[in-house]
């Protein structure tokens, strides 16, 4: 079931007040209402392999951490 317009509202309000900078996606999720919610609350979008072996380099439960954590490392750094 999708969020109301309201729960989005306040979740951006939330946001904006908190100043998000990344909001993270998993691969395998569509990614248009997170996109438009990190639009509208000034932060942006980082999709990220779901689990182990969903993307090249990240074979092993470790690799994939490292892929995730550098990812938004670099995502926060921006």
């Amino acid at each position: 079931m999708p969020p109301s317009p309201q729960h989005l509202a306040a979740l951006i309000r939330q946001m904006r007040e908190r100043r998000v900078k990344v909001v993270l996606v998993e691969s395998w999720y569509p990614t248009d209402t997170p996109a438009a919610i990190a639009r509208a609350a000034g932060a942006r979008i980082l999709v990220v392999p779901q689990s182990p072996g969903a993307a090249k380099g990240t074979e092993t439960y470790v690799a994939h951490l490292d892929t995730v954590v550098r990812a938004l490392a670099d995502a926060l750094a921006e």
